[in-house]
């Protein structure tokens, strides 16, 4: 754990980077989970599926059985005012939107993801070069020369893929 928080430490100085990658992966997964589900009345009246009808209108609320049963009643309403074929015209539009953003928000948190690993592996290579500096001659006698430049290359790019990994599964997988 304790190495764990030594490597984190070159993320402080990208906190500006950091927040706006993790709002990108939190609008990513968001519009993962909503597009998804949106294909549903598409299918359904595609394929023949009556949509139920209810008598009042629903409220929204914030929990997953009320939201669902709140967009098929504002479907189910869209197709009874306006017909099938302009609904589902509606319906497309709408999954090509919430894709759209998904995709956006994907590409916005690689674009902001870039800068931050390039500092990082600056402030990497630039302590390593540090300390190479300060390491007495008879070090480098002793190892091979290609050697220690496979082991510096391979450790920093092992410390990349480690830092910018954990950003980008703990804020995106789990949703």
């Amino acid at each position: 754990m304790k190495q764990f928080r030594r490597l984190l430490s070159y993320i402080k100085n990208y906190k500006a980077l950091v927040a706006a990658n993790i709002f990108c992966n939190v609008m990513m997964a968001l519009f993962t989970v909503v597009s998804i589900p949106a294909i549903i009345p598409f299918l359904q009246v595609l394929f023949g599926k009556n949509i139920k009808t209810t008598a009042e209108p629903l409220q929204w609320a914030w929990n997953i059985d009320a939201s669902v049963a709140y967009v098929q009643a504002y479907f189910a309403q869209l197709i009874q005012d306006q017909g099938q074929e302009r609904a589902l015209a509606y319906i497309c539009v709408a999954i090509v939107v919430l894709f759209f953003l998904k995709n956006l928000f994907r590409y916005l948190s690689l674009a902001v993801m870039a800068p931050m690993r390039n500092g990082i592996v600056r402030d990497i290579r630039q302590q390593l070069f540090a300390k190479v500096l300060q390491l007495p001659l008879s070090y480098f006698s002793e190892e091979r020369k290609g050697d220690l430049m496979a082991r510096i290359t391979a450790d920093v790019q092992e410390v990349e893929w480690s830092i910018l990994n954990v950003l980008e599964i703990i804020f995106r997988e789990p949703l």
